[in-house]
Protein backbone atom coordinates (compact mmCIF):
# COMPACT_ATOMS: atom_id res chain seq x y z
CA UNK A 1 0.00 0.00 0.00
CA UNK A 2 2.77 2.44 0.95
CA UNK A 3 4.76 1.74 -2.20
CA UNK A 4 1.70 2.28 -4.39
CA UNK A 5 1.01 5.53 -2.59
CA UNK A 6 4.56 6.73 -3.15
CA UNK A 7 4.47 5.73 -6.81
CA UNK A 8 1.32 7.80 -7.15
CA UNK A 9 3.05 10.66 -5.39
CA UNK A 10 5.89 10.67 -7.91
CA UNK A 11 3.49 10.50 -10.83
CA UNK A 12 1.09 13.15 -9.52
CA UNK A 13 2.34 15.28 -6.62
CA UNK A 14 -1.12 16.70 -5.97
CA UNK A 15 -2.57 13.26 -5.21
CA UNK A 16 -4.08 12.52 -1.81
CA UNK A 17 -1.23 10.38 -0.46
CA UNK A 18 0.76 13.31 0.93
CA UNK A 19 -1.65 16.23 0.59
CA UNK A 20 -2.04 19.13 -1.81
CA UNK A 21 -0.18 22.41 -2.26
CA UNK A 22 0.07 25.27 -4.74
CA UNK A 23 3.63 26.58 -4.95
CA UNK A 24 4.60 27.60 -8.52
CA UNK A 25 8.36 27.77 -9.09
CA UNK A 26 10.64 28.71 -11.95
CA UNK A 27 11.57 25.71 -14.11
CA UNK A 28 10.05 23.13 -16.40
CA UNK A 29 7.21 20.69 -15.77
CA UNK A 30 9.52 18.04 -14.28
CA UNK A 31 11.00 20.63 -11.93
CA UNK A 32 7.54 21.65 -10.74
CA UNK A 33 6.43 18.05 -10.18
CA UNK A 34 9.56 17.14 -8.26
CA UNK A 35 9.49 20.33 -6.23
CA UNK A 36 5.84 19.84 -5.27
CA UNK A 37 6.53 16.26 -4.20
CA UNK A 38 9.51 17.39 -2.15
CA UNK A 39 7.48 20.14 -0.49
CA UNK A 40 4.73 17.71 0.48
CA UNK A 41 7.35 15.51 2.15
CA UNK A 42 9.03 18.51 3.78
CA UNK A 43 5.79 19.81 5.27
CA UNK A 44 5.36 16.44 7.01
CA UNK A 45 8.99 16.33 8.21
CA UNK A 46 9.74 13.32 5.99
CA UNK A 47 13.22 14.73 5.55
CA UNK A 48 15.02 11.78 3.95
CA UNK A 49 12.32 11.48 1.31
CA UNK A 50 12.32 15.23 0.76
CA UNK A 51 16.09 15.18 0.08
CA UNK A 52 15.67 12.45 -2.54
CA UNK A 53 12.88 14.33 -4.30
CA UNK A 54 14.51 17.76 -4.21
CA UNK A 55 17.89 16.42 -5.32
CA UNK A 56 16.27 14.62 -8.24
CA UNK A 57 14.46 17.81 -9.28
CA UNK A 58 17.68 19.83 -8.89
CA UNK A 59 19.25 17.91 -11.78
CA UNK A 60 17.49 20.56 -13.86
CA UNK A 61 19.91 23.53 -13.53
CA UNK A 62 16.97 25.95 -13.78
CA UNK A 63 15.21 24.39 -10.77
CA UNK A 64 16.74 26.71 -8.15
CA UNK A 65 13.95 26.19 -5.62
CA UNK A 66 14.67 22.46 -5.51
CA UNK A 67 18.09 23.35 -4.10
CA UNK A 68 16.36 25.68 -1.63
CA UNK A 69 14.12 22.78 -0.55
CA UNK A 70 17.11 20.46 -0.19
CA UNK A 71 18.82 23.05 2.04
CA UNK A 72 15.73 23.53 4.20
CA UNK A 73 15.35 19.77 4.66
CA UNK A 74 18.65 19.85 6.59
CA UNK A 75 16.89 21.90 9.28
CA UNK A 76 14.74 19.95 11.76
CA UNK A 77 13.76 22.88 13.98
CA UNK A 78 11.25 21.14 16.22
CA UNK A 79 13.85 18.45 17.01
CA UNK A 80 16.86 20.83 17.38
CA UNK A 81 18.72 19.04 14.59
CA UNK A 82 20.59 20.50 11.63
CA UNK A 83 23.36 19.83 9.13
CA UNK A 84 24.94 23.22 8.51
CA UNK A 85 27.66 22.31 5.95
CA UNK A 86 25.27 20.28 3.79
CA UNK A 87 22.66 23.04 3.82
CA UNK A 88 25.19 25.70 2.85
CA UNK A 89 26.47 23.49 0.03
CA UNK A 90 22.94 23.11 -1.34
CA UNK A 91 22.41 26.88 -1.36
CA UNK A 92 25.82 27.54 -2.93
CA UNK A 93 24.89 25.23 -5.82
CA UNK A 94 22.23 27.70 -6.98
CA UNK A 95 23.76 29.28 -10.12
CA UNK A 96 21.95 32.63 -10.00
CA UNK A 97 18.73 34.39 -9.08
CA UNK A 98 18.19 36.77 -11.99
CA UNK A 99 15.44 34.64 -13.54
CA UNK A 100 13.62 33.93 -10.27
CA UNK A 101 10.47 35.66 -9.07
CA UNK A 102 10.56 38.12 -6.13
CA UNK A 103 8.88 35.52 -3.92
CA UNK A 104 11.47 32.87 -4.79
CA UNK A 105 14.27 35.32 -4.01
CA UNK A 106 12.58 36.05 -0.67
CA UNK A 107 12.53 32.34 0.19
CA UNK A 108 16.20 32.08 -0.71
CA UNK A 109 16.95 35.11 1.45
CA UNK A 110 15.21 33.50 4.43
CA UNK A 111 17.19 30.30 3.91
CA UNK A 112 20.46 32.23 3.74
CA UNK A 113 19.54 33.88 7.03
CA UNK A 114 18.99 30.46 8.61
CA UNK A 115 22.24 29.08 7.21
CA UNK A 116 24.34 32.22 7.63
CA UNK A 117 26.78 33.23 10.34
CA UNK A 118 26.35 32.78 14.09
CA UNK A 119 25.26 30.00 16.38
CA UNK A 120 22.05 28.02 15.88
CA UNK A 121 19.94 30.30 18.09
CA UNK A 122 21.09 33.48 16.33
CA UNK A 123 20.57 31.99 12.89
CA UNK A 124 17.09 30.76 13.81
CA UNK A 125 16.16 34.25 15.02
CA UNK A 126 17.48 35.71 11.76
CA UNK A 127 15.31 33.21 9.86
CA UNK A 128 12.27 34.33 11.88
CA UNK A 129 12.96 37.98 11.07
CA UNK A 130 13.35 37.20 7.37
CA UNK A 131 10.17 35.11 7.35
CA UNK A 132 8.26 37.93 9.05
CA UNK A 133 9.40 40.39 6.36
CA UNK A 134 8.46 37.91 3.66
CA UNK A 135 4.98 37.50 5.18
CA UNK A 136 4.55 41.29 5.20
CA UNK A 137 5.58 41.46 1.54
CA UNK A 138 3.39 38.51 0.43
CA UNK A 139 0.46 38.60 2.88
CA UNK A 140 -1.92 36.40 0.90
CA UNK A 141 0.47 33.56 0.08
CA UNK A 142 -0.12 30.24 1.85
CA UNK A 143 3.45 28.93 1.55
CA UNK A 144 4.90 32.19 2.84
CA UNK A 145 2.46 32.15 5.77
CA UNK A 146 3.47 28.59 6.68
CA UNK A 147 7.18 29.37 6.41
CA UNK A 148 6.58 32.15 8.92
CA UNK A 149 4.45 29.85 11.12
CA UNK A 150 7.22 27.24 11.25
CA UNK A 151 9.81 29.90 12.10
CA UNK A 152 7.56 31.13 14.92
CA UNK A 153 7.25 27.60 16.32
CA UNK A 154 11.01 27.09 16.08
CA UNK A 155 11.63 30.31 18.02
CA UNK A 156 9.15 29.80 20.83
CA UNK A 157 8.84 27.95 24.07
CA UNK A 158 5.80 26.89 26.04
CA UNK A 159 6.15 29.57 28.71
CA UNK A 160 7.92 32.72 27.61
CA UNK A 161 6.79 32.99 24.01
CA UNK A 162 3.36 31.38 23.86
CA UNK A 163 2.16 34.36 21.80
CA UNK A 164 4.39 33.15 18.95
CA UNK A 165 2.78 29.72 19.09
CA UNK A 166 -0.67 31.27 18.96
CA UNK A 167 0.31 33.44 15.99
CA UNK A 168 1.58 30.30 14.26
CA UNK A 169 -1.70 28.57 15.10
CA UNK A 170 -3.73 31.44 13.62
CA UNK A 171 -1.66 31.43 10.41
CA UNK A 172 -2.01 27.67 10.06
CA UNK A 173 -5.76 27.73 10.71
CA UNK A 174 -6.16 30.39 8.03
CA UNK A 175 -4.32 28.30 5.43
CA UNK A 176 -6.15 25.11 6.43
CA UNK A 177 -9.48 26.86 5.95
CA UNK A 178 -8.50 27.79 2.39
CA UNK A 179 -6.88 24.44 1.62
CA UNK A 180 -8.23 21.57 3.77
CA UNK A 181 -5.68 19.22 2.14
CA UNK A 182 -2.55 21.18 3.02
CA UNK A 183 -0.27 18.98 5.14
CA UNK A 184 1.79 21.85 6.52
CA UNK A 185 -1.24 23.77 7.73
CA UNK A 186 -2.58 20.83 9.75
CA UNK A 187 0.88 19.81 10.94
CA UNK A 188 2.03 23.21 12.19
CA UNK A 189 -1.31 23.86 13.87
CA UNK A 190 -0.81 20.68 15.90
CA UNK A 191 2.69 21.74 16.94
CA UNK A 192 1.50 25.22 17.89
CA UNK A 193 -1.30 23.82 20.07
CA UNK A 194 0.63 20.95 21.67
CA UNK A 195 -0.24 21.91 25.27
CA UNK A 196 -3.10 21.12 27.67
CA UNK A 197 -4.58 24.62 27.39
CA UNK A 198 -4.57 24.81 23.60
CA UNK A 199 -4.91 21.23 22.32
CA UNK A 200 -8.67 21.43 21.86
CA UNK A 201 -8.13 24.12 19.21
CA UNK A 202 -6.26 21.63 17.04
CA UNK A 203 -8.50 18.59 17.52
CA UNK A 204 -10.19 18.96 14.07
CA UNK A 205 -6.75 19.37 12.44
CA UNK A 206 -5.44 16.32 14.31
CA UNK A 207 -8.25 14.18 12.95
CA UNK A 208 -7.74 15.63 9.47
CA UNK A 209 -3.95 15.38 9.19
CA UNK A 210 -3.75 11.58 8.97
CA UNK A 211 -6.35 11.71 6.18
CA UNK A 212 -4.38 14.39 4.34
CA UNK A 213 -1.06 12.53 4.31
CA UNK A 214 -1.53 8.81 5.01
CA UNK A 215 1.76 7.99 3.25
CA UNK A 216 3.72 10.02 5.83
CA UNK A 217 4.49 8.17 9.05
CA UNK A 218 4.97 11.45 10.88
CA UNK A 219 1.55 12.64 9.75
CA UNK A 220 0.05 9.47 11.23
CA UNK A 221 1.85 10.08 14.54
CA UNK A 222 1.32 13.82 15.04
CA UNK A 223 -2.41 13.65 15.85
CA UNK A 224 -1.40 11.74 18.99
CA UNK A 225 0.18 14.93 20.34
CA UNK A 226 -3.31 16.41 20.54
CA UNK A 227 -5.10 13.21 21.57
CA UNK A 228 -2.74 12.65 24.52
CA UNK A 229 -3.30 16.18 25.83
CA UNK A 230 -7.03 15.44 25.84
CA UNK A 231 -6.73 11.96 27.39
CA UNK A 232 -7.95 10.18 24.25
CA UNK A 233 -5.66 7.16 24.61
CA UNK A 234 -7.53 4.85 22.25
CA UNK A 235 -6.90 7.41 19.51
CA UNK A 236 -3.28 7.80 20.65
CA UNK A 237 -2.83 4.05 20.24
CA UNK A 238 -4.49 3.90 16.83
CA UNK A 239 -2.43 6.85 15.60
CA UNK A 240 0.87 5.28 16.62
CA UNK A 241 -0.02 1.78 15.42
CA UNK A 242 -0.47 3.28 11.96
CA UNK A 243 2.63 5.47 12.27
CA UNK A 244 4.90 2.61 13.36
CA UNK A 245 3.73 0.42 10.47
CA UNK A 246 4.20 3.20 7.90
CA UNK A 247 7.55 4.13 9.38
CA UNK A 248 8.80 0.56 9.14
CA UNK A 249 7.82 0.46 5.46
CA UNK A 250 9.62 3.76 4.87
CA UNK A 251 12.67 2.59 6.85
CA UNK A 252 12.98 -0.58 4.74
CA UNK A 253 12.41 1.17 1.42
CA UNK A 254 14.95 3.93 2.05
CA UNK A 255 17.43 1.46 3.63
CA UNK A 256 18.00 3.60 6.71
CA UNK A 257 20.19 2.41 9.55
CA UNK A 258 18.54 0.73 12.58
CA UNK A 259 19.02 3.82 14.76
CA UNK A 260 16.66 5.72 12.43
CA UNK A 261 13.59 3.56 12.92
CA UNK A 262 10.38 5.12 14.21
CA UNK A 263 11.19 4.69 17.90
CA UNK A 264 9.22 7.80 18.78
CA UNK A 265 5.95 6.23 17.62
CA UNK A 266 6.88 2.89 19.17
CA UNK A 267 7.46 4.51 22.57
CA UNK A 268 4.22 6.45 22.38
CA UNK A 269 2.32 3.30 21.41
CA UNK A 270 3.59 1.39 24.44
CA UNK A 271 2.65 4.32 26.68
CA UNK A 272 -0.84 4.41 25.17
CA UNK A 273 -1.33 0.70 25.85
CA UNK A 274 -0.31 1.27 29.48
CA UNK A 275 -2.83 4.07 29.85
CA UNK A 276 -5.50 1.81 28.35
CA UNK A 277 -4.68 -0.96 30.84
CA UNK A 278 -3.24 -3.22 28.13
CA UNK A 279 -0.23 -4.14 30.24
CA UNK A 280 0.48 -7.44 28.47
CA UNK A 281 0.77 -5.66 25.13
CA UNK A 282 3.04 -3.02 26.61
CA UNK A 283 5.29 -5.60 28.29
CA UNK A 284 5.60 -7.51 25.03
CA UNK A 285 6.64 -4.28 23.30
CA UNK A 286 9.23 -3.52 25.99
CA UNK A 287 10.78 -6.98 25.72
CA UNK A 288 10.79 -6.84 21.92
CA UNK A 289 12.40 -3.40 22.09
CA UNK A 290 15.06 -4.77 24.46
CA UNK A 291 16.02 -7.42 21.91
CA UNK A 292 16.11 -4.87 19.08
CA UNK A 293 18.48 -2.72 21.16
CA UNK A 294 20.72 -5.71 21.88
CA UNK A 295 20.87 -6.45 18.17
CA UNK A 296 21.40 -2.87 16.97
CA UNK A 297 22.71 -0.46 19.58
CA UNK A 298 22.61 3.27 18.92
CA UNK A 299 21.96 6.59 20.64
CA UNK A 300 18.42 7.17 19.33
CA UNK A 301 17.46 3.53 19.86
CA UNK A 302 18.72 3.76 23.45
CA UNK A 303 16.72 6.90 24.13
CA UNK A 304 13.56 5.38 22.67
CA UNK A 305 14.02 2.26 24.77
CA UNK A 306 14.82 4.20 27.96
CA UNK A 307 11.67 6.29 27.47
CA UNK A 308 9.57 3.18 26.89
CA UNK A 309 11.04 1.42 29.91
CA UNK A 310 10.38 4.54 32.00
CA UNK A 311 6.69 4.48 31.04
CA UNK A 312 6.39 0.76 31.70
CA UNK A 313 8.00 0.75 35.15
CA UNK A 314 6.15 3.83 36.38
CA UNK A 315 2.82 2.48 35.16
CA UNK A 316 3.25 -1.05 36.52
CA UNK A 317 5.51 -0.60 39.55
CA UNK A 318 7.46 -3.72 38.52
CA UNK A 319 10.76 -2.39 39.81
CA UNK A 320 12.11 -5.91 40.36
CA UNK A 321 12.39 -6.19 36.55
CA UNK A 322 14.52 -3.05 36.20
CA UNK A 323 18.02 -4.53 36.09
CA UNK A 324 17.06 -7.33 33.71
CA UNK A 325 15.29 -4.99 31.32
CA UNK A 326 17.85 -2.20 31.63
CA UNK A 327 20.93 -4.38 31.02
CA UNK A 328 21.46 -3.16 27.41
CA UNK A 329 21.36 0.46 28.63
CA UNK A 330 24.04 -0.23 31.25
CA UNK A 331 26.70 -0.97 28.62
CA UNK A 332 28.94 1.85 27.32
CA UNK A 333 27.37 3.70 24.41
CA UNK A 334 29.07 2.69 21.14
CA UNK A 335 31.18 5.57 19.82
CA UNK A 336 30.75 6.76 16.27
CA UNK A 337 33.57 6.85 13.75
CA UNK A 338 35.70 9.87 14.55
CA UNK A 339 34.38 10.31 18.08
CA UNK A 340 37.19 11.01 20.56
CA UNK A 341 38.37 8.26 22.87
CA UNK A 342 37.07 8.70 26.39
CA UNK A 343 33.87 10.31 25.15
CA UNK A 344 30.65 9.11 26.75
CA UNK A 345 28.98 9.41 23.36
CA UNK A 346 27.01 11.94 21.30
CA UNK A 347 30.03 14.28 20.97
CA UNK A 348 29.84 14.02 17.18
CA UNK A 349 26.47 15.77 17.22
CA UNK A 350 27.04 18.65 19.64
CA UNK A 351 25.94 22.11 18.45
CA UNK A 352 28.48 23.69 16.17
CA UNK A 353 29.39 20.39 14.56
CA UNK A 354 28.50 19.24 11.08
CA UNK A 355 25.27 17.45 12.05
CA UNK A 356 23.80 18.65 15.33
CA UNK A 357 21.10 16.71 17.16
CA UNK A 358 20.02 16.21 20.79
CA UNK A 359 22.32 14.08 23.01
CA UNK A 360 20.05 11.05 22.89
CA UNK A 361 22.55 8.51 24.20
CA UNK A 362 23.59 10.66 27.17
CA UNK A 363 19.95 11.42 27.90
CA UNK A 364 19.20 7.69 27.99
CA UNK A 365 21.96 7.31 30.57
CA UNK A 366 20.35 9.96 32.77
CA UNK A 367 16.98 8.21 32.49
CA UNK A 368 18.59 4.91 33.55
CA UNK A 369 20.22 6.56 36.60
CA UNK A 370 16.92 8.16 37.58
CA UNK A 371 15.07 4.86 37.24
CA UNK A 372 17.64 3.14 39.44
CA UNK A 373 17.34 5.93 42.01
CA UNK A 374 13.57 5.59 41.92
CA UNK A 375 13.82 1.82 42.43
CA UNK A 376 16.07 2.44 45.43
CA UNK A 377 13.48 4.81 46.86
CA UNK A 378 10.75 2.19 46.47
CA UNK A 379 13.01 -0.25 48.37
CA UNK A 380 13.57 2.29 51.16
CA UNK A 381 17.30 2.49 50.34
CA UNK A 382 18.38 6.11 50.86
CA UNK A 383 22.06 5.34 50.24
CA UNK A 384 21.05 3.48 47.07
CA UNK A 385 19.37 6.64 45.77
CA UNK A 386 22.68 8.50 46.00
CA UNK A 387 24.66 5.62 44.47
CA UNK A 388 22.28 5.32 41.53
CA UNK A 389 22.59 9.01 40.73
CA UNK A 390 26.42 9.07 40.82
CA UNK A 391 26.88 8.70 37.00
CA UNK A 392 24.70 11.73 36.24
CA UNK A 393 27.20 14.60 36.83
CA UNK A 394 29.58 13.14 34.22
CA UNK A 395 26.70 12.68 31.78
CA UNK A 396 25.56 16.25 32.33
CA UNK A 397 29.12 17.53 31.86
CA UNK A 398 29.21 15.77 28.49
CA UNK A 399 25.87 17.40 27.64
CA UNK A 400 27.03 20.91 28.54
CA UNK A 401 27.85 21.70 24.92
CA UNK A 402 24.12 21.76 24.22
CA UNK A 403 23.84 24.99 26.20
CA UNK A 404 22.13 26.46 29.23
CA UNK A 405 18.73 26.73 27.53
CA UNK A 406 18.55 23.12 26.33
CA UNK A 407 17.86 19.69 27.74
CA UNK A 408 21.19 19.81 29.59
CA UNK A 409 20.02 22.62 31.86
CA UNK A 410 16.58 21.06 32.29
CA UNK A 411 18.08 17.80 33.52
CA UNK A 412 20.59 19.61 35.71
CA UNK A 413 17.91 21.64 37.48
CA UNK A 414 15.68 18.61 37.81
CA UNK A 415 18.38 16.55 39.49
CA UNK A 416 19.06 19.22 42.09
CA UNK A 417 15.59 18.66 43.55
CA UNK A 418 14.87 15.11 42.42
CA UNK A 419 17.58 13.40 44.46
CA UNK A 420 16.53 15.03 47.77
CA UNK A 421 12.91 14.12 47.00
CA UNK A 422 13.78 10.48 46.28
CA UNK A 423 15.91 10.37 49.44
CA UNK A 424 12.98 11.72 51.46
CA UNK A 425 10.75 9.10 49.88
CA UNK A 426 13.21 6.34 50.79
CA UNK A 427 13.24 7.50 54.42
CA UNK A 428 9.45 7.43 54.50
CA UNK A 429 9.36 3.91 53.06
CA UNK A 430 11.94 2.65 55.55
CA UNK A 431 10.45 4.36 58.62
CA UNK A 432 6.80 5.18 57.85
CA UNK A 433 5.12 7.89 59.81
CA UNK A 434 3.04 11.00 59.29
CA UNK A 435 6.00 13.35 59.55
CA UNK A 436 8.16 11.30 57.16
CA UNK A 437 5.42 10.99 54.56
CA UNK A 438 4.60 14.70 54.86
CA UNK A 439 8.27 15.59 54.29
CA UNK A 440 8.44 13.30 51.25
CA UNK A 441 5.27 14.75 49.72
CA UNK A 442 6.56 18.28 50.29
CA UNK A 443 9.90 17.40 48.63
CA UNK A 444 8.18 15.91 45.58
CA UNK A 445 5.89 18.92 45.23
CA UNK A 446 9.01 21.10 44.96
CA UNK A 447 10.66 18.72 42.47
CA UNK A 448 9.94 19.13 38.74
CA UNK A 449 8.11 16.40 36.88
CA UNK A 450 10.70 13.66 36.29
CA UNK A 451 9.61 12.36 32.93
CA UNK A 452 10.13 14.55 29.89
CA UNK A 453 7.94 13.93 26.86
CA UNK A 454 9.86 13.32 23.67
Amino acid sequence: MFFLAFAALLAAPHSGSMGSIHFPVTGGAACQRGFDAGMLALHSFMYDRAHLLFQAAAKDPACAMARWGDAMAYSHPVWSEENLPAARAALQAIPGEEKLTPKERAFLGAARALWGEGDAAARSQAWLSAAARMHADFPGDDEVALEYALALIANSDRLAKVHRLMEAAALSMDVLQRNPDHPGAAHYLIHACDSPDHAILALPAARRYAQIAPAASHALHMPAHIFVQLGRYAEVAASNEASWAAGEADWRELKKNPDERGWHSYSWLADAYLNLGKVHKAEAMVRAFREMLVQDDGAQTRFGYASTLDSYLNATGRWSQLEELAAPLAKPLPLEKGEPEGSLGCAMHAPGGSAARPPFGLWAGVILAELRAQAAMVAGDEAGVARAYQPVPALLAAMSAWGSAGIYRTLQLRGEKLVPALAAGARAVKAPGAAAWSAAVDAFQKSPRRRISW
